[in-house]
């Protein structure tokens, strides 16, 4: 069933179009279409044909969730990986989102290529840019979990709160020191991406190698 699900998200990205529930086409080669693609990807309630199309996340963890079937519908136990407040703690979350990703990147490589004066900024020019050492270290974190107990008294839940610790990886604080240099007054978009490198042999990774393994951690405009 996850196969045909599958053969249908991948033939949608080949042929560049996705069928409605009214049998239309919507071209996904547009600046809408990665919404387009993500919403049949997810199975929301925003597919535009989540009868043919389903839920592919939904499916995949209820797979690799491993959960029992229960015998009735009021004692629906859902496990770590069907709760999205739990999801990243199974480690085969990351291996159902990286072939997740494989669609994303198979759509882009449909598309046509950043022209070089889509992607130059000729009136902005970076003169340095420096970080500061990067610190991390285990800190303690509380979670409450009082609203799991079977409390049927409002009394004993508003009397109740229950904690617990765990060491987690924090870090310490640190800042981006850059110097720009503009020819004129003018509106930019700054983007700070986190990425590996080196790989796990300590060689000195190229960015077409990891460029997938980075991700933003801060987005700010700027005059």
């Amino acid at each position: 069933y996850i196969h045909d699900i599958e053969d249908r998200i991948s033939t949608a990205i080949d042929l560049g179009f996705i069928i409605d529930n009214d049998g239309s086409h919507h071209n996904i080669s547009s600046p809408a279409g990665l919404n387009l693609l993500g919403n049949i990807i997810e199975g929301n309630e925003d597919s535009c044909n989540k009868n043919f199309y389903h839920s592919l996340d939904w499916y995949g963890r209820k797979v690799l969730g491993f959960n029992l079937e229960p015998k009735t519908p009021y004692q629906v136990i859902p496990s770590a990986l069907e709760s999205f407040s739990t999801c990243m703690r199974d480690p085969a979350f990351y291996r159902l989102y990286n072939r997740y990703l494989s669609y994303w990147y198979r759509f882009k490589e449909t598309l046509k290529p950043y022209s070089k004066n889509e992607i130059v900024f000729s009136d902005l020019k970076f003169e340095s840019i420096a970080v500061d050492k990067l610190v991390t270290y285990f800190d303690y974190f509380d979670s409450t979990i009082s609203n799991g107990l079977p409390i049927t008294s409002k009394q004993d839940a508003d009397n109740l709160m229950i904690k617990v610790r765990q060491s987690r990886l924090n870090y310490k604080h640190f800042t981006v020191h850059f110097a720009l240099n503009s020819d004129k007054a003018q509106k930019v978009a700054i983007q700070l991406f986190l990425g590996p490198k080196y790989d796990a042999l300590g060689n000195l990774l190229d960015f077409s190698e990891s460029y997938k393994d980075f991700y933003e951690i801060d987005y700010w405009i700027t005059d």
